[in-house]
């Protein structure tokens, strides 16, 4: 969950709102047009309940939020991850993931990800 003092301003806010309406809803769209119609919506929603421009908010339709970036912390930050190149070194680095099968036992499974739209999937 991202922690409100981590939000520095109503931009931090809608670009978070933005992010996560893309993950709930955009992702589930099947065709250009209508993730088209969503992006004019929350287009649309920016500039009337909120008083400003999108293209203000959001820099990068690829925005990337996690808390996966430093997996040594204790109390994990969800907040947005600042480029999409430090997504890469750090899965560069982090090839190898524990999982449990279903009879308990752990094992590695090598990360295949390599696709951008696989990556934002993940995070």
């Amino acid at each position: 969950m991202a922690q409100p003092q981590k939000l520095e301003g109503k931009e931090d806010l809608l670009r978070l709102w933005y992010h996560e309406n893309c993950r709930v809803f955009q992702d589930r769209l099947v065709n250009d047009e209508d993730r088209k119609w969503f992006v004019d919506l929350i287009r649309d929603k920016m500039a009337s309940g909120f008083e400003t421009s999108m293209d203000d908010v959001v820099k990068d339709s690829t925005m990337i939020y996690g808390d996966f970036m430093v997996p040594s912390a204790e109390n994990k930050i969800y907040g947005e991850v600042p480029s999409f190149d430090k997504v890469r070194i750090f899965l560069r680095f982090s090839r190898c993931i524990t999982q449990t099968s279903s009879n308990g036992k752990r094992f590695l499974v090598q990360d295949t990800t390599k696709s951008f739209d696989q990556l934002l999937h993940i995070t």
